[in-house]
């Protein structure tokens, strides 16, 4: 009776604590699913295994698409850093060069004399786990030895496999939302950059997006076709004819109005999209300076030949 008291007081124990770690790994995946933000995404992840398994500290690399390795681990007020392997002791060559193919323990040196970065207070032994999303690396968790006397256990390996392949979704999705972000930055700085002017043009005239060149052969920003038609009657309908014909209009010659004229050649294109209402570039070139030197040349050239017809006239009354 005796050993069976005892044998139901573990097994009470070892459910509450099961309980206990399922439900801090239920608060952390939805945590993780609540946020596309790595850093947020990487606290949670690594909070949970401070908590779950007591480990001395715990290092999360993650690696970019160059296989170079972000160090997120050692917070300082919630700010992650960038970072190398710590000074002291080297680890184990896998761990270091954060290439273990599965969860493994590796026996971590022991710090020299005077102590170093690596210094624990128990165990001389990590958990080292991949954290693996279908067949791309995307990052190694290092879990330092822990605190008391007490090994990584089996269980202890499994419990942090499970951790890390909740997190390997979140991070792909943070990963995947970074590049995105990081496309339509690039997108929008080159669309701002262009010298050319674009107008693109929505449903029933609106204005839907504009450029700096744009804006800046306008002269004002403005949100519909028919607000740029007192300013701008030539462009406004000539936008709506190209629109009008599906966007066939090429390389128009046109006459801005505004304190300082310009003349600009105007094409009209139609912006695929699937199943979502028509868009239309309008793209202005300014021919402004060209068109100036245009002129400037046939006036020289027509100065050429009165400066010819006078030499030639000159010659004949010397004759």
């Amino acid at each position: 009776p005796l050993l069976g008291f005892f044998q139901r007081l573990v097994n009470r124990r070892f459910n509450q604590e099961e309980l206990r770690r399922r439900g801090m790994l239920e608060r952390c995946a939805a945590e993780m699913a609540s946020t596309i933000d790595l850093s947020r995404v990487a606290a949670a992840l690594c909070e949970l295994l401070e908590q779950s398994l007591g480990p001395s500290r715990v290092r999360l690399y993650l690696f970019d698409e160059a296989g170079r390795a972000a160090l997120y681990g050692e917070r300082a007020g919630g700010v992650f850093r960038l970072g190398a392997w710590p000074e002291g002791p080297e680890p184990p060559e896998p761990v270091r060069a954060l290439d273990v193919k599965a969860a493994a323990v590796f026996r971590m040196p022991s710090p020299g004399p005077g102590g170093g970065a690596l210094r624990w207070a128990g165990g001389d032994e990590a958990l080292v786990v991949p954290i693996v999303q279908r067949g791309e690396r995307l990052g190694l968790l290092v879990l330092d030895p822990k605190s008391g006397d007490e090994s990584w256990s089996d269980e202890d390996r499994q419990w942090a496999e499970m951790s890390a392949a909740h997190a390997s979704v979140a991070l792909q999705n943070a990963r995947s939302f970074a590049r995105l972000r990081q496309l339509q930055d690039l997108t929008a700085r080159t669309f701002e950059a262009l010298t050319a002017g674009v107008l693109v043009i929505g449903e029933r005239g609106a204005l839907a997006r504009s450029n700096a060149a744009a804006r800046r052969m306008l002269g004002a920003s403005v949100a519909t076709l028919d607000e740029l038609e007192p300013s701008q009657p030539n462009l406004a309908r000539a936008i709506r004819a190209g629109v009008a014909s599906g966007g066939t209009r090429e390389n128009e010659e046109l006459q801005l109005a505004g304190a300082r004229p310009a003349q600009v050649l105007l094409s009209v294109a139609p912006l695929k999209q699937d199943g979502s209402a028509p868009l239309y570039l309008a793209i202005l070139h300014d021919i402004t300076a060209y068109k100036a030197l245009e002129t400037l040349a046939q006036r020289n050239a027509a100065l050429a030949r009165l400066g010819e017809t006078i030499s030639s006239i000159n010659h004949e009354v010397r004759n």
